[in-house]
């Protein structure tokens, strides 16, 4: 028979895909041994659509959704002085990593797994050991090196994210190399347009959006590499709606780990100045990515939000005292939330309510996501 979706969250399910054909005993037991309320089925012989790209026969075992916030070392805190120098001589010496990569490439070498390997466990080791790095490896980028500073830091992002998806270890070494080298594609295209201050012309765009395939090609070529980095570098600008490139893929045949590359890459784009634009605070970030149509996926964006501990205006927390509150204003500090406490109000002498702040460890849950204005 042949899977053609299932009900529930997409995240409670166990595969890469919506759409595949069971084949196996393996496959009914993960089926059966899921969360997912209820699986839609042709058994009529019909095939269902193929996935495509490098990990169409890949599985995984996703944890069952959750919200608890309790991990230790996610807080969005920038840490002590020691941290923060620390994290600009990570950040710098992994972007010279980065540039020699992207070199080699344009001379027509191979990725070299030696060059690679070293600097992502770093990071991967980096993050896992103090949140605060992985803050910092965002907040200190610079516009006129930001190609290379954004490889890094969706490196941290996305071995931070596979950690909080329940992923082993040897997986979260993987894609944090996807991380790394998502954007390799970049390297073939001319820097005057990579860092063109003005709107890109239409013929501009096309040449931008060559470097999914660009980069796969380059990563994939010898063979050095695990094949879920040449499926990010491939499928990171793919959207739920069909309507990315460069394959327009559906959503059941895009990967979870495409998936985690396109919210990794967008979040650490947004909150990042660029040669064109000021970064958005994260708490925007958040907020836009959610109400971007058809573009993310949403459950996975909400565990983005869990591993980062950014959650934007309107969104609704479980307090660890017990009660909620409703996060009502951006707070200038990433380990302070700015929050109303329905029940709790406290008036000033003129009769205003006063804002509460509560600190990033004692939010336990994220209980809704309604914005307001």
């Amino acid at each position: 028979m042949y899977v053609t979706g299932f009900d529930g969250p997409w995240i409670n399910h166990p595969f890469w895909r919506t759409h595949f054909r069971v084949s196996t005993e393996a496959q009914l037991r993960k089926i059966h041994e899921s969360s997912v309320p209820a699986v839609h089925v042709d058994s009529g012989g019909r095939e269902a659509p193929a996935a495509q790209g490098p990990l169409a026969d890949m599985e995984v075992q996703l944890p069952r959704f959750t919200l608890d916030l309790r991990t230790p070392g996610i807080a969005p805190v920038q840490g002590t002085a020691a941290e923060r120098e620390f994290s600009r001589d990570l950040l710098h010496r992994s972007k010279r990593s980065v540039q020699k990569i992207f070199r080699s490439l344009r001379m027509g070498n191979d990725v070299a797994a030696e060059d690679v390997a070293p600097v992502v466990r770093e990071i991967n080791a980096a993050v896992e050991a103090s949140a605060a790095v992985l803050h910092n490896l965002m907040a200190m980028k610079t516009r006129a090196e930001y190609t290379h500073m954004h490889s890094v830091a969706v490196c941290g992002l996305m071995t931070s994210f596979a950690r909080a998806l329940g992923m082993n270890e040897e997986r979260v070494f993987e894609m944090g190399m996807a991380g790394l080298l998502h954007d390799v594609g970049k390297a073939f295209i001319p820097d005057t347009i990579l860092n063109k201050p003005e709107r890109l012309t239409k013929e501009e765009i096309d040449i931008v959006q060559a470097h999914p395939e660009l980069g796969h090609s380059a990563v994939m070529r010898n063979g050095a590499v695990p094949l879920v980095v040449g499926d990010v570098c491939l499928h990171h600008h793919e959207r739920i709606d069909g309507k990315g490139y460069p394959d327009a893929l559906a959503a059941g045949s895009i990967s979870v780990p495409a998936r985690m590359g396109g919210i990794c890459d967008v979040y650490d784009a947004v909150t990042s100045d660029r040669c064109y634009k000021d970064a958005w605070s994260p708490q925007r970030a958040v907020k836009e990515m959610s109400e971007w149509d058809g573009h993310l996926d949403l459950d996975l964006l909400k565990v983005f939000m869990q591993t980062i501990g950014v959650f934007p205006v309107g969104s609704r927390v479980q307090l660890a005292e017990g009660g909620e509150a409703l996060v009502v204003a951006e707070s200038p500090n990433p380990a302070i939330l700015s929050v109303h406490m329905p029940g709790r109000e406290r008036y000033n002498a003129d009769g205003a309510l006063i804002v509460e702040n509560v600190r990033r460890e004692d939010v336990v849950a994220l209980v809704a996501l309604g914005f307001t204005n």
